[in-house]
């Protein structure tokens, strides 16, 4: 009876190990990314342009910016919080910008995977409509 009662608690725990163990990583990974460094999205505006737009601010990283429809316009991403950049004067503004998405570009995924340490911020050029687009970014 005493050798029947231990057996019990081995098997007993090696259940406890076993769901502890599925309880803690109960989602299989489907992807090269872990949990929290997974890109977000926004999309664009894609009618007629109605002014700049801070993403995000603080450091970050703009993955890429997915073209599914072309426009008449262009708009540029920088690493910056407005269009005001004596707010960094140790920061020239060309080093600032990180990518250039022109007019009429070809629908496709374009990757950038490029680091910034102020924000994320889309610039649009003043006249026409921006190409249908998502930008992704962390």
């Amino acid at each position: 009876m005493k050798t029947y009662n231990i057996l019990v608690v081995i098997v007993a725990i090696v259940i406890a190990i076993g769901l502890a163990y599925m309880a803690a990583d109960g989602s299989p990974q489907l992807g090269g990314v872990t949990v929290g460094n997974e890109y977000n999205s926004t999309s664009t505006i894609h009618t007629a342009i109605i002014g700049n737009q801070l993403v995000r601010e603080g450091w970050g990283s703009l993955g890429s910016v997915t073209v599914t429809g072309a426009g008449t316009s262009g708009y540029s991403l920088y690493d910056a919080t407005s269009t005001d950049f004596s707010t960094n004067p140790k920061r020239a503004t060309s080093t600032a910008l990180l990518a250039t998405i022109p007019a009429s570009l070809a629908a496709g995924t374009y990757t950038f995977d490029v680091t910034y340490t102020d924000g994320l911020f889309v610039y649009y050029d003043v006249v026409g409509t921006a190409p249908t687009s998502t930008i992704t970014f962390r």
